[in-house]
C-alpha cells in the first residue's frame, strides 16, 4: 500500500475543527514523517505500519529553563501551558471529564500525542490521544 505523502486532515473537537497537515514517509514498517499544526511542525517518532493501520506519536517537550525565550515570542514554559490549554478548552464540551487538577500547572514531562490511523487508498482516518487529557478523531485525504 502506498503511503509516502502528504494529507490534509481535520481534528475533530466539539468546539469546531482543526486542520493538521501530515506528512508521512514509510520504510517496511518503519514510519517517519511530521506533523504541521497550531504548535507548528513537530517531527513523529515511534512510526510504525502494519498494512493500511499506522501508528505514530508526536513528542511535544517539556520546557528546559521558563526564562528561556521560546518559539512564538513566548516563554519556553508558557508554551507547554497554552498547548495544554489549548487542548483541554477544545474539548471542552466532551464528556470525558476534568483534565488532571495539575493540568495548567508547568511539568517538566513531555506530552506526549498518540496517533492511530487507517489508510483507504488517499484517504486517511483515525484517533488522536492528546496525553491523559482527551481523545479526538481525524480524517482526510492525501493533498
Amino acid at each position: 500500500m502506498a503511503i509516502d505523502g502528504t494529507y490534509s486532515v481535520e481534528v475533530s473537537m466539539p468546539r469546531g475543527n482543526r486542520p493538521l497537515k501530515i506528512t508521512l514517509k514509510s520504510d517496511g514498517s518503519s514510519l517517519s514523517g511530521a506533523v504541521d499544526g497550531p504548535f507548528g511542525k513537530q517531527s513523529i517518532s515511534e512510526g510504525k505500519v502494519n498494512g493500511n493501520e499506522l501508528y505514530w506519536k508526536v513528542r511535544l517537550k517539556a520546557p528546559e529553563d521558563r526564562a528561556v525565550s521560546g518559539p512564538l515570542g513566548m516563554q519556553t514554559g508558557e508554551l507547554l501551558q497554552g498547548m495544554v490549554r489549548f487542548i483541554t478548552d477544545s474539548f471542552r464540551e466532551n464528556p470525558i471529564g476534568a483534565p488532571p487538577d495539575d493540568a495548567g500547572e508547568e511539568t517538566k514531562e513531555d506530552f506526549v500525542i498518540e496517533f492511530n490511523a487507517t489508510l483507504d487508498g488517499d484517504d486517511m482516518s483515525g484517533k488522536m490521544q492528546f496525553g491523559p487529557y482527551a481523545t479526538g478523531t481525524f480524517k482526510g485525504s492525501r493533498s
